[in-house]
Formats: structure tokens, C-alpha cells, sequence
């Protein structure tokens, strides 16, 4: 049988197989082109560009240079609670807080305005694409903190968290799997180009930035009184419960201002309890699903103030340990 006569049977065979299913599955009520595609590639889920939909024209206001806030966040990775699963983004690109160990804050430098730069690659080569990001800084004069981060922090891993744009909206690069590589400090002590450091941190994985919208722990949480059905929101990001006598439900809140609308805080679990806290669905916590959460040890939660008398829970946040 020559080359021709195999190569038209194949592609007879290919046509009618998809025949077969665009029949079968129309008469199910069940077709699309995504399906058809799935069926065929056999993954069980092929990306397709109806998950990126239109990409219509922008202001200039959402591409001007030099927008990224002076003050960036900085977790070493021997901050990081390995224990923890570290979170990961929900639908909306969106990623919870950074688990830390405890007694451990970020940190920030405060930048010199205009010298932040984020910028990421992704360049085909002849097998793979290869994924490159790179976030670089400078600093004013040769401070004995920063060149005590010099010798002690060159070659390690980070999570970085900035802000970018006057909407407050937070930025994070970097995780406890792929963490931002601090690659390089260019140092110029006095001479003729002055005083200043830049950093320059690189890590080569696929992931690009993503909001972060969890808990930037520079302080140590709150503490909860015991028996409390009251949250009590101040400044801080993270509230740490207290073991009842007897369960308890914590129900309302209060001291939120106008300043704390859209904020998110955490709330953490005690770290050993005989009666651990709940939090139900009700008209000031609105829970997913309606579902209620227990603070046993481990267990964390988070809540986005929607105003002063409702917080809703943010998708992703919930570990419930049992």
C-alpha cells in the first residue's frame, strides 16, 4: 500500500471520528468547540482564548512609566513557615497571605522615587520557552543595615511586595517554590557617581506578578480576648483568637472606619485550644457557601471590609484544620 493511499485512510479516519462526536454531542445538547478540542487533545483542559476575551485599547494612564510606589516589601524565604501551604492565586489572579513563622514581619526598604523596575521575558527558544523576571532597586547612601543585607542575604530567595498606582492595589513576585533570587548589588560608595546601592533580584519561572490582596504582617497580630463575640478591627492586618471556656461564636464587629473599607485582614486560629471559636454566616460575616469556620489550631481566615458593619470572605483564604 503506498505512502499516499495510508495517508488518505488517516485523515478519512480523523474526519470521521470528528464527525462522530459533533453528531453525537449536538444531539446531547452538549458540544462546543472547547469540548470537541478537550476530547480530542485528551489533557481534560486546553486553554483557549476565550479565557483571555477581548483586549480593547487602554488610557495612557495605564501604561505611563515610574508608577511603582518607593516602599517594597521584602520576605526572606527563612521567614517562610514551610509548614503552611503557600497560597495559591484564585481565578482573579489574586493571592492570599504570605505564611510566615512566628514572630517573623516583613520588612521594607524605601526605594529612591523612580528607580523601581519590574519587568519579566518569556522568549521561544527551540524547545521550550524560557521564562525570565527581573525586579531591580536603588537606595540612597551605603547604610550599615543595607550592607549588612549585602553579606548576609546575596544568593538567597525572597518574596517581594509592592505597590504600583494610587488605587493602593498590591503587587507580589515571587513564592516559597520559585522565590525572587537577590542576583547582584551594584555599590557606589562616594565617588564621582555618589552614594547608593541597587539590588537587583531574578528568578526564572513562568509565573508573572499577581495582586495581592493578603496580610503584610509587620507587627505581631492582635490578640483576641477569650469569651469575645466582638472583633474588635484596628490597624493591625492579623487577629489572633483566644481559647474559650466554652464555644463560642464571634458574631459582630467593631471599630472600623472609613479608612478600613476594602482592607483585608487575617484571622488566625489559637495556637492551642479546648474550645475553639466559630465564625458563622450571618449579616456581618458573609461566609462562602454559608459554611462556618472553626478556629482549631492552624486554621486561618480572611476578610475584606466592605463597610463598617460587613466583612466578606476572601475566596482561597480559608484553611480549616480539623
Amino acid at each position: 500500500m503506498s505512502y499516499n493511499i495510508l495517508y488518505r485512510n488517516w485523515l478519512f479516519c480523523i474526519l470521521a471520528l470528528i464527525v462522530f462526536l459533533t453528531v453525537s454531542m449536538t444531539i446531547c445538547n452538549q458540544f462546543s468547540l472547547d469540548t470537541l478540542v478537550t476530547v480530542l487533545s485528551g489533557t481534560g483542559y486546553v486553554a483557549t482564548m476565550a479565557i483571555i476575551g477581548n483586549l480593547p485599547e487602554i488610557s495612557d494612564k495605564f501604561s505611563a512609566p515610574n508608577q511603582i510606589g518607593m516602599k517594597i516589601w521584602l520576605i526572606a524565604l527563612d521567614q517562610v513557615d514551610m509548614d503552611e501551604v503557600f497560597p495559591t492565586p484564585n481565578s482573579d489572579r489574586e493571592l492570599e497571605t504570605v505564611p510566615m513563622l512566628a514572630g517573623e514581619v516583613a520588612h521594607y526598604f524605601d526605594a529612591i522615587p523612580d528607580t523601581i523596575d519590574e519587568m519579566g521575558t518569556a522568549t521561544k527558544g527551540d524547545i521550550i520557552t524560557e521564562f525570565n523576571k527581573t525586579f531591580a532597586f536603588v537606595v540612597a547612601g551605603n547604610r550599615e543595615k543595607h550592607l549588612d543585607f549585602i553579606e548576609d542575604y546575596s544568593g538567597k530567595g525572597f518574596v517581594i511586595i509592592y505597590q504600583i498606582g494610587e488605587d493602593a492595589t498590591k503587587y507580589v513576585v515571587g513564592s516559597a517554590y520559585k522565590p525572587m533570587i537577590l542576583q547582584s548589588s551594584d555599590r557606589k560608595g562616594g565617588g564621582k557617581e555618589g552614594r547608593y546601592i541597587t539590588f537587583t533580584f531574578q528568578n526564572k519561572h513562568w509565573r508573572q506578578p499577581l495582586i495581592y490582596i493578603g496580610a503584610i504582617p509587620t507587627q505581631a497580630p492582635d490578640v483576641v480576648a477569650a469569651g469575645a463575640t466582638v472583633l474588635p478591627v484596628t490597624a493591625a492586618y492579623q487577629y489572633r483568637l483566644s481559647d474559650h471556656s466554652s464555644v463560642a461564636t464571634i458574631a459582630a464587629v467593631s471599630g472600623i472606619g472609613s479608612n478600613d473599607v476594602g482592607r483585608v485582614i487575617e484571622i488566625l486560629a489559637p495556637e492551642t485550644v479546648t474550645n475553639a471559636p466559630e465564625i458563622a454566616d450571618n449579616n456581618v460575616f458573609i461566609l462562602k457557601d454559608g459554611t462556618t469556620w472553626t478556629a482549631n489550631p492552624g486554621s486561618k481566615i480572611s476578610f475584606k471590609i466592605f463597610d463598617s458593619s460587613t466583612l466578606t470572605e476572601v475566596d482561597g483564604s480559608r484553611v480549616q484544620a480539623s
